[in-house]
C-alpha cells in the first residue's frame, strides 16, 4: 500500500479530491503514525517535517490543504511560532495537535488563531473530525473575507462619503471620500464620537432647534430620504453637503449604530446660484422686452391714427386737383398728381399693415364670418387690379373650378390676403410677364384652394423659410427705393391661420412663384365672430 492510497476497505474522505495535509511532528515514531492513520482516512500526506524551519520550507513547496502542527518541537521555534509564520505567507488551516492541555499553552495557541486542537492521545474518529471541521472553517472564513474585502474595496472606492457609527456614536467606518469631504483622516476618525468629525449646521432646511445627531436615531429615519445641511471641515471652512441616514440593526431588531452618506454639493449649488441668476436676467430681459414691444405697438397705433387722418385729407384734396375741380390742369400737372395720389395710396397702404400688426399682436383683430363663393370673390378682386397690370403690361387671369362650395369665412380679410399677393405678384413681374389665379378644390376634403402663380424674379431658397415673417423682406437688385414695410405677408399668413387655414409658397429665381392659400369650407371651430388667437411666430 503506497503513501497515497487510502486504507482498503475505508471510504474516502472526499470522493473526488483527497485533501493533503503536512504533519509537523519532531518524533518520527509519532509522526509515521500520524502518516498511517491519515492515509486510512482515506487524505494524502504531502510531507513530514520535523522542525520549524522545515516545516516553513514544505509548506511553501508542497502546497498542501491542511498543516496538522504539534505544539512542543524541541529545540528551535514552537510549534505555535511556526505556525504564525506560515499563517504569515500562506492562507493555510492549522490544527494543534499536542500533549499539553495547560492553560498557557491553550492561550498561546488560541491568540495565533488555529482551526483545531488535539489532544494527545487521540481516536482516528476524533482526527478525522478535527480535520474536516478545520477545511470547512476555512472554506468558511476564505469566503467571508471575499466578501468583507469586495464590501470594503465597494465602500472604500464609491465617491459619496460614507462613515458608520457604533451604538454610542463612535466611528466604525470612514472612507476616503468621507476624509476629502470633511479634512479629516481615516486614521484620526476612526474611535471619535460623530459629533466631532460631522458637525452640522441648520441650512435653513430645517427647524431652528435640529438636533441632528438625536434625529439620526429617530425610528423615522429612512435610508432614502435626502437632505442638506452645512458641515463644518476641520479647517473651519463650512460647506454645503446633501446626506442620507440608514440605521444599523442586529439580528434582535437592536440598534447598533447608524450610517451615514454624504456628498459636497458646492458646485451643485453655484450652478443653482449661477441658473437663479440667470433666470433672473431672462425675466428682466423678457420684462424689458415686453414693455419695449408694448411700447412700439402703443407708438405704431399712435402714429397710425395721427398721419392716417392728414393723409386721407391730402389725398382727397389731391384727387379734387386732379379731377379739375379747383381750376384747369394741365398733362404735366396731371403726371404730377397722379404721383401724389399713388404714394398717399401706398402710405395709406402701409398704416393699415401697421394697425392690423398691432390688432394682431394684442390678439385684439376679428373677423365675421359668412357664406360666400370663393370663385366669385376671387374674380372681383383680379378684375380690380387689371387695370394696375395693362398698365405694366402684364397678362392677369383667373381660372375658376365649377361646383366649389360657399366657403364660411370674412370676405373682406381674404380679399385682403389675394389683393397683397396680387400686388407682389405685379410689382416682381416684369413688362410681358404673366398671373395666374388659379381656384380649385384642395387635395383634402372640405378644402379649397386659391393658387396664385407668376413669372416674376423668383425667390432665393434660403428666403423661403422665413418669407412669412414679419418685417422680413426680399430685396431683388433691381427693386426701387421703397419696397413697403415687410408686412403684408405676415398679415396675410396670419389672416389666414384665422380661418384656420394655411399658405405656403414654391419659387424658383428667374422662373417665378407660387403662392398657394388653403381654406377649410367650414372651419372646425367656426362662429359669427372669432377672436385672433395669439401667433406663433417668434418676433425679430
Amino acid at each position: 500500500m503506497t503513501a497515497s492510497q487510502p486504507h482498503p476497505g475505508k471510504a474516502t474522505a472526499f470522493n473526488e479530491y483527497s485533501p493533503r495535509i503536512l504533519v509537523v511532528e519532531d518524533e518520527a515514531i509519532v509522526a509515521f503514525d500520524f502518516q498511517q492513520r491519515l492515509q486510512r482516512l482515506g487524505y494524502t500526506v504531502v510531507g513530514l517535517a520535523h522542525d520549524g524551519e522545515e516545516a516553513v520550507q514544505k509548506a511553501q513547496t508542497s502546497k498542501p490543504d491542511l498543516v496538522l502542527m504539534d505544539i512542543n518541537l524541541g529545540d528551535g521555534i514552537s510549534g505555535i511560532e511556526t505556525a504564525m509564520v506560515i499563517r504569515q505567507n500562506q492562507d493555510l488551516p492549522i490544527i494543534y495537535v499536542t500533549a499539553n492541555s495547560d492553560e498557557d499553552t491553550v492561550k498561546r495557541a488560541v491568540r495565533s488563531g488555529p482551526f483545531g486542537y488535539i489532544l494527545k492521545p487521540f481516536e482516528d474518529r476524533e482526527l478525522e473530525t478535527a480535520i474536516r471541521m478545520g477545511l470547512a472553517k476555512h472554506v468558511t472564513d476564505r469566503r467571508l473575507k471575499e466578501s468583507e474585502s469586495w464590501f470594503q474595496t465597494t465602500l472604500t472606492s464609491i465617491a459619496d462619503g460614507l462613515i458608520a457609527t457604533d451604538a454610542e456614536g463612535r466611528i466604525k467606518f470612514f472612507n476616503p471620500s468621507a476624509a476629502k469631504i470633511t479634512g479629516w483622516s481615516q486614521a484620526n476618525a476612526l474611535g471619535q464620537r460623530l459629533t466631532e468629525v460631522f458637525p452640522l449646521a441648520n441650512d435653513g432646511t430645517h427647524g431652528e432647534d435640529t438636533d441632528f445627531f438625536t434625529a439620526f436615531r429617530l425610528p423615522g429615519v429612512l435610508p432614502g430620504d435626502s437632505q442638506t445641511a452645512r458641515l463644518a471641515r476641520l479647517d473651519g471652512r463650512q460647506i454645503p453637503i446633501e446626506y442620507r441616514a440608514a440605521h444599523i440593526h442586529n439580528n434582535h431588531h437592536n440598534l447598533t449604530g447608524v450610517v451615514i452618506s454624504f456628498t459636497n454639493i458646492e458646485e451643485r449649488k453655484r450652478a443653482e446660484e449661477r441658473i437663479r441668476q440667470a433666470q433672473e436676467n431672462l425675466t428682466q430681459a423678457h420684462e424689458k422686452l415686453v414693455h419695449k414691444h408694448e411700447e412700439l405697438q402703443s407708438f405704431y397705433h399712435t402714429v397710425s391714427h395721427e398721419v392716417k387722418t392728414p393723409l386721407t385729407s391730402a389725398r382727397e384734396f389731391v384727387s379734387l386737383v386732379l379731377e379739375g375741380l379747383a381750376g384747369p390742369v394741365n398733362e404735366t400737372q396731371k403726371e404730377y398728381l397722379g404721383i401724389a395720389q399713388e404714394s398717399c395710396d401706398q402710405m395709406r397702404t402701409c398704416i393699415n399693415d401697421m394697425l392690423d400688426v398691432t390688432r394682431v399682436e394684442t390678439g385684439k383683430m376679428s373677423v365675421e364670418l359668412k357664406r360666400a363663393g370663393l370663385g366669385d370673390l376671387v374674380q372681383r378682386v383680379v378684375t380690380r387690379l387689371k387695370p394696375a397690370a395693362e398698365r405694366k403690361q402684364i397678362q392677369l387671369g383667373c381660372l375658376v373650378t365649377p361646383g366649389i362650395p360657399a366657403l364660411l369665412m370674412d370676405d373682406t380679410r381674404i380679399a385682403q390676403v389675394l389683393s397683397n399677393l396680387l400686388n407682389n405678384a405685379l410689382k416682381f413681374t416684369p413688362a410681358g410677364g404673366r398671373i395666374t389665379v388659379e381656384v380649385k378644390p384642395a387635395p383634402q376634403a372640405d378644402q379649397a384652394e386659391i393658387a396664385i402663380t407668376d413669372t416674376g424674379c423668383g425667390i432665393p431658397a434660403h428666403h423661403l423659410r422665413r418669407i412669412f415673417d414679419r418685417l422680413y423682406q426680399v430685396r431683388p437688385d433691381n427693386a426701387g427705393s421703397c419696397m413697403g414695410l415687410g408686412l403684408g405677408l405676415f398679415i396675410c399668413q396670419e389672416l389666414v391661420r384665422l380661418h384656420q387655414g394655411s399658405i405656403r409658397v414654391t419659387s424658383q429665381v428667374g422662373a417665378g412663384s407660387t403662392f398657394t392659400v388653403t381654406l377649410p369650407i367650414t372651419p372646425p371651430t367656426a362662429g359669427l365672430l372669432v377672436p385672433m388667437p395669439p401667433p406663433t411666430h417668434p418676433k425679430p
